[in-house]
């Protein structure tokens, strides 16, 4: 069931040289890339990995969605990258993922400050997934947050 996105993208687009991911149509391009973050396939890190760069936010988005569910198999350079994206729906998203690479230790000291509740929240997160002692005192930082969804409430 895992390759079903996979291969009704082939179906459609024939081969992974014409990938929707490379569609003119941004609609294209983010439904594709929704499809792949609902598998956790590796044959579609490259193509993922060059969708944490198109101008569509959802398409960044859902491109580092797919890349979090190859986990420690992802590549990360882009998750890092888009930890500076203008969207903090793409910062979410790239901090999720780094989670779930067990790689909460690439998290800048930025993200642990950023504007958005929401990026912090998936920072504490991250970092109580990799259940890391050599990230506690990056827990701590988060002990005096204002906001109840970083704080788990």
């Amino acid at each position: 069931m895992r390759w079903l996105p996979v291969l009704t993208l082939l179906y459609f687009y024939g081969s992974a040289s014409a990938s929707p991911l490379r569609d003119q149509d941004p609609a294209v391009r983010w439904r594709a890339a929704y499809a792949l973050s609902r598998s956790s396939d590796i044959m579609a890190a490259a193509e993922l990995s060059a969708g944490t760069k198109d101008k569509n936010i959802w398409v960044r988005a859902f491109s580092l969605r797919a890349l979090g569910k190859l986990k420690n198999q992802a590549p990360l350079e882009p998750l890092v990258s888009a930890l500076a994206d203008s969207e903090y729906l793409v910062r979410m998203e790239a901090v999720r993922a780094l989670g779930l690479a067990g790689k909460a230790d690439l998290l800048s000291a930025e993200i642990f400050r950023d504007p958005s509740a929401h990026v912090r929240a998936a920072a504490a997160g991250a970092l109580a997934a990799t259940e890391n002692p050599a990230l506690a005192d990056k827990i701590l930082a988060l002990a005096g947050e204002t906001s109840p969804l970083v704080r788990g409430e």
